[in-house]
């Protein structure tokens, strides 16, 4: 049986005003925990608020646990008796809709009450060390014990069954699949764990022929939007997904992100992309295509690391990074000409459109226009375009019929080209029209 004790509040700030730290190029919108706090998961409530957990190295240390409301309003708890062996591996939902989380160093399961009471569970074999949990249909938490390689099932009354691994795993993150599994990955490999709601389990070593890995990590698991499993990867700067097969060996796909450093964490998130921080402490997003966002630093300068990440209850990304806790708005589109316009040949030219920022599912739109240089009048070509960013689009432009007698008049024809996004001008350039050959 757990034991109960009820929670003090050691924070409860009513209405707190967040403050907007400006990233590179983005935005992040972040309020200040108590002195001390360092949170280490994240996840949504029941009531729609984001429920935190981490370590308190202040004034009383130990295990905290705590919640931003949708007002902004923000409650801090210290976990009873936790000094010891402070510290949380994994921070989840129940199926009774109270938040559980684990804490490897006291080899133990936590929930938090609604009323405010807390509970904790002892598990069956010592050195289990629970890190990674999620909860799944059928009203069950599972945990995995990176301690002893194996996986627990935990009902919300608190009875713990256990299943065994093949020797030698060291299970840490766990995701739900699509194809009604729980899936892991390994603390130091380039394995994946699969186990069925049952207790199969089965194991698969990730390819590493050819060189694939420098010794991967993979640091994070989520399963996205698009019904795949995506893993960060500590060995570079990448992020691997993978295709549940029901049972049969999964197929692996490795992607390189910006960046010169290795992945962290990884989440689902707006957009419907796949988002990751990185050890620089940046944030980028990567697209079910492999269309990349542009990274930002998640806290002004990058000078913390993000510690966690997780989707919110509107659907925005959320991060932890020191005492900050905050949304992540990547870095704005932007638009630019690459070149001058092209010679004109059958009534037509055509220029190159940059689209910039932004994260990897979103699309850059605009218009281009061309008019004479120095003269007032309607413009001499016009398109629209529609592109994706962090890529360039070719515009084509079809000239006037006023245009054409202008320029077969003198041969060349001074212009110039004006962008346009979101009905706004974003840029403008000087060029030259003349027909080819």
């Amino acid at each position: 049986m757990g034991a109960m004790r009820r929670l003090v509040p050691i924070v409860i700030l009513a209405l707190v005003v967040l403050g907007l730290v400006a990233a590179p190029a983005g935005a992040t919108l972040t309020a200040s925990l108590r002195a001390g706090t360092e949170v280490e998961a994240l996840a949504v409530g029941s009531e729609g608020d984001l429920w935190f957990a981490g370590t308190n190295t202040g004034s009383e240390p130990g295990t905290i646990v705590g919640k931003i409301a949708p007002g902004g309003a923000v409650s801090e708890y210290l976990v009873p008796g936790s000094a010891a062996a402070p510290g949380v591996g994994g921070l989840a939902r129940g199926p009774e809709g109270l938040m559980w989380f684990t804490r490897p160093g006291a080899e133990r399961i936590e929930r938090y009450g609604a009323t405010g009471d807390f509970e904790g569970f002892g598990l069956p074999t010592a050195g289990s060390r629970p890190t990674g949990i999620v909860t799944v249909p059928g009203g069950f938490l599972w945990v995995a014990m990176e301690g002893t390689g194996r996986l627990a099932q935990v009902d919300p009354s608190g009875l713990i069954r256990e299943f065994t691994l093949a020797e030698g795993t060291r299970p840490t993150r766990l995701a739900f699949g699509s194809d009604s599994a729980l899936w892991g990955i390994e603390a130091e490999s380039a394995t994946l764990v699969r186990g069925s709601l049952a207790g199969a389990t089965a194991k698969y070593p990730l390819p590493t022929n050819g060189g694939i890995f420098r010794g991967a990590i993979n640091s994070d698991i989520v399963a996205g939007h698009d019904g795949d499993l995506w893993l960060s990867q500590e060995d570079g700067p990448f992020v691997g997904r993978v295709k549940p097969e029901g049972g049969g060996s999964p197929e692996y796909t490795r992607f390189p992100v910006y960046g010169n450093s290795g992945t962290t964490l990884i989440s689902t998130g707006p957009h419907a992309d796949v988002w990751f921080a990185n050890e620089a402490g940046e944030i980028g997003s990567i697209s079910a295509t492999g269309r990349l966002g542009l990274p930002a630093c998640a806290i002004k300068n990058c000078d913390l690391g993000v510690q966690a990440l997780a989707e919110g209850p509107e659907g925005e990304l959320w991060f932890a990074a020191g005492e900050k806790i905050g949304t992540f708005t990547p870095p704005g589109i932007t638009a630019s000409f690459k070149g001058h316009l092209a010679k004109v040949k059958g009534g037509r030219t055509s220029i190159k459109v940059r689209c910039s920022g932004g994260a990897a599912a979103q699309r850059c739109s605009g218009r281009v226009e061309v008019l004479a240089r120095g003269k007032k009048g309607k413009a001499l070509a016009r398109a629209s375009f529609r592109g994706t960013v962090q890529q360039t689009t070719t515009v084509k432009l079809k000239l006037t019929k006023a245009a054409k007698r202008l320029l077969d008049a003198s041969g060349t024809l001074a212009v110039r080209v004006r962008l346009f996004r979101d009905g706004k001008a974003s840029g403008g350039a000087h060029s030259s029209l003349g027909t080819a050959g």
